[in-house]
């Protein structure tokens, strides 16, 4: 089992997709790093790939992979061959934008020597998307849909079986490129065969206990059946949601795009998380609750209201971290016990 923090600098629009090339290259000479890989991967269903292809010969064919909506269009050289140079790609980089638009654009540099180490990726087959590499790199993303999401990610391994490494400097560093940019950040596990077999067996032996978590909450929280409302009433999440995490135990770790994420640390190491998500407008607001640890994550109850003012929230509120608690105490222990204790390294949110 790898640990893999990554963070995610969301340069948006500030930094054009054409200059993160160079970005990255600064960072990589500065911190004296190397790859071994450089990947690419091309999505586009409106034409973009037909003109990337006539100005770069050597890209390889268009290709189409399913979706659970049909077919995507893509060219890219994971899974099949060397494809272009670096060079290439690096002549069309600042096309993407103006002349073939395109779905998504990712450019991978895979395989880096953070920490001096050479640590190879796990590859889950059929090796087809970016998300299919999971190993020590740095990742150029753009969406053309949502540009908001265009990102810059560190995707650094802090445990390798073995040892685990401290990464803040090489986000530190790559902040001081990107001023002014925000980041967010997460761990993930990436497990071997071997590693997947074992969780499969534990996870389903939680299967009923997951499901009467599930119940209990369905009970104990409560719920709106109205479809909805044209008015909204002007209500304040965070300093309320900041108070109970003080109250209960809680951390607050994360507000972004109307979801507020707190979480907390159980005596296995693993962590209850609470998701509060209030929507773009704000019409409802949305309980979702999960058991996470080293290898595994379950959603283990929800709960949806449409609060009526300010004191209706607040009270939602508190109902659910007093609900939280007396699952705490009487419930999670035994999820907690089938499996082995979550090691610090693991965090599910940060900052």
């Amino acid at each position: 089992m790898l640990g893999i923090q990554t963070y995610t600098f969301l340069i948006g629009t500030k930094v054009p997709f054409s200059d993160c090339p160079e970005i990255v290259q600064r960072f990589l000479k500065e911190q004296g790093l190397h790859y071994r890989r450089f990947l690419y991967y091309f999505k586009d269903d409106f034409g973009g790939l037909p003109k990337i292809k006539k100005d770069c010969p050597n890209i390889g064919p268009i290709r189409l992979r399913p979706t659970n909506t049909g077919e995507s269009a893509y060219l890219s050289n994971i899974d099949e061959g060397p494809g272009c140079t670096e060079a290439e790609i690096m002549a069309v980089v600042p096309r993407i934008h103006r002349r073939y638009g395109l779905s998504e654009a990712y450019i991978l540099y895979q395989d880096v020597d953070f920490f001096n180490k050479n640590i190879p990726a796990i590859i889950r087959t059929p090796a087809i998307t970016p998300q299919c590499i999971q190993g020590p790199g740095i990742t150029l993303y753009r969406d053309s849909v949502f540009p908001r999401w265009n990102s810059i990610d560190l995707r650094i391994v802090i445990y390798d079986g073995t040892d685990t490494y401290d990464p803040s400097p090489y986000c530190d560093a790559m902040q001081q490129l990107l001023p002014g940019v925000r980041h967010k950040s997460f761990v993930k596990c990436c497990m071997t065969e071997e590693d997947l077999a074992i969780y499969d067996k534990l996870n389903e032996q939680a299967t009923l206990l997951v499901k009467g978590y599930r119940r209990y909450f369905e009970t104990h929280l409560p719920s709106s059946s109205q479809e909805g409302r044209s008015e909204v009433p002007k209500l304040t999440v965070a300093p309320v949601l900041k108070k109970l995490c003080k109250r209960f135990g809680y951390s607050y770790v994360l507000h972004e795009n109307g979801c507020f994420f707190v979480q907390k640390r159980t005596e296995h190491g693993h962590y209850i998380v609470l998701e509060v998500d209030v929507g773009p407008m704000f019409k409802g607001v949305t309980l979702s609750i999960f058991y996470i640890g080293a290898g595994f994550e379950h959603f283990v109850g929800k709960a949806f209201l449409y609060p009526q003012d300010q004191e209706d929230l607040e009270s939602y509120l508190l109902q659910g971290f007093q609900t939280l608690a007396t699952a705490e105490k009487e419930l999670f222990p035994a999820l907690g016990d089938l499996y082995p204790p979550t090691p610090d390294w693991f965090v599910p949110h940060g900052s």
